[in-house]
């Protein structure tokens, strides 16, 4: 027994020092966020990545004390500004993920095999935003007219259709989410642009063509844009477009290498790096080239305004299509304009918009799948009043137009310009009756 007793005593002892040393440990955790805000450790903390406002400390005084507002803010910074508050949203973001197959990032949807998407892409692949025929064929019928008024004057317009995620990769999508896709807003333009002979370059179809045909990859598997290379790939079409319709020859743009590497970097891996995780999950590699632009004196370099969505934002950061055009403004989703956003706040409806826009050679109109719905985002609206369709002189045009229709002589004439210039008498009559009110004014 009294060996027994002594085995017995030792245990507990031993239960004792666990618990103390498990007591300590627990402490120890708890008290890492307080250590941590006293120490340069916090220096070592990753920021967060996305957009969103950080609470601000507050100071205290007696009146906002009784009130109760100095408790209130000062709880409200705490919760985001507590040691090692980074590194926990980290590991919960990493777990969730990990774990669930879940993104702690609004809109983002892991699919099949980590492929990452927004749910945007995955609604305007399926139809869910659709707009309408008759809304798609409206923008298409104006830009009509805008191309036709712009090609009189040796310029031009150009919709872009960019690439979509989902599009490309529908194969990837989580089963939950996929269902049989109905008319979209993309084959709708896709088809009205045709139909109208608008001056387009369709992207989303040729990426997917050139799926497993390309010898780098297109698009990202953790990013929601065009891969570095494919964007470099569709901006230098965009310039031998833009050649072959003006005719003029523009600088070149030249790749004299193109580096592998599985170290995703620009927008390659912008979903992820949005999700906020401890570490990122291995991907294939990327491919990011290093280019130039040459550039002579026989070359000519047009001015270039574009309208576009957040795929224009790695194309213009490159600093390419100013190298290439002598003029370059980035309207974006037609709001801020930019480089001049840069430095000061310019959104387009506070400027002389119109005298802008009839300013530039090129005029490119940019979208994603997922951006249609709102195409142009009201810029087809205004550049139809600017250029075609004034509202102080919409009623003598109109007179115009009648008057000229009326004259069996005059009207053959308009028909076999418009044939000459390869535009539809409807545009050529609306031209000829503007030519007509701007030579009667003093």
């Amino acid at each position: 027994p009294f060996y027994l007793f002594q085995v017995l005593k030792q245990l507990l002892n031993i239960r004792v020092i666990l618990k103390g040393l498990l007591y300590a440990g627990v402490m120890f955790v708890l008290f890492i966020p307080m250590l941590q805000d006293y120490t340069e450790y916090k220096t070592y903390i990753a920021p967060l990545n996305g957009s969103f406002e950080t609470e601000k400390d507050t100071a205290f005084n007696w009146p906002d004390w009784w009130e109760g507002s100095y408790q209130e803010q000062k709880n409200r910074y705490l919760k985001d500004n507590f040691g090692l508050h980074n590194y926990y949203v980290r590991l919960n973001s990493q777990l969730n993920f990990n774990l669930f197959k879940k993104a702690n990032a609004a809109y983002v949807v892991v699919g099949k095999d980590n492929y990452l998407y927004e749910t945007g892409y995955i609604d305007a692949y399926h139809g869910k935003d659709f707009i309408g025929t008759q809304k798609v064929e409206t923008y298409m019928r104006q830009l009509k007219q805008v191309q036709d008024t712009l090609a009189a004057h040796n310029k031009l317009l150009l919709v872009v259709f960019a690439a979509g995620k989902a599009s490309f990769y529908p194969e990837y999508i989580p089963d939950h989410l996929r269902k049989m896709p109905s008319l979209s807003n993309y084959h709708a333009f896709r088809a009205m642009a045709a139909r109208y002979n608008i001056n387009h370059i369709d992207f989303n179809k040729y990426f997917i063509e050139q799926k497993n045909k390309s010898p780098y990859p297109l698009y990202p598997q953790y990013g929601i844009h065009w891969s570095n290379y494919g964007s470099i790939m569709a901006f230098d079409s965009m310039v031998k477009y833009t050649e072959h319709k003006l005719q003029r020859d523009l600088p070149d743009v030249e790749l004299p290498s193109v580096e592998l590497s599985d170290s995703l970097r620009h927008t390659d891996n912008d979903i992820i790096k949005g999700m906020n995780l401890l570490w990122e999950p291995p991907s294939f590699k990327m491919a990011y080239p290093t280019f130039n632009v040459r550039n002579d004196s026989t070359k000519h370099r047009p001015s270039m305004l574009v309208i576009a969505d957040s795929f224009w934002w790695h194309i213009y950061s490159t600093n390419l299509p100013a190298a290439v055009f002598s003029n370059h403004q980035f309207w974006y989703y037609n709001e801020a304009i930019y480089p001049q956003s840069f430095t000061a706040p310019m959104n387009v409806k506070d400027t002389d918009y119109k005298n802008n826009i009839r300013s530039f050679d090129v005029i490119v109109l940019l979208h994603t799948e997922s951006t249609l719905a709102r195409f142009g985002d009201g810029f087809v609206e205004m550049c139809y009043e600017a250029l075609v369709d004034d509202a102080k002189r919409k009623n003598e045009i109109e007179h115009l137009r009648h008057t000229i229709r009326s004259d069996v002589s005059w009207y053959k004439q308009v028909q076999e310009k418009a044939a000459t210039k390869g535009i539809s008498a409807d545009s050529m009559l609306t031209l000829d009756a503007i030519y007509v009110l701007d030579q009667k004014k003093p």
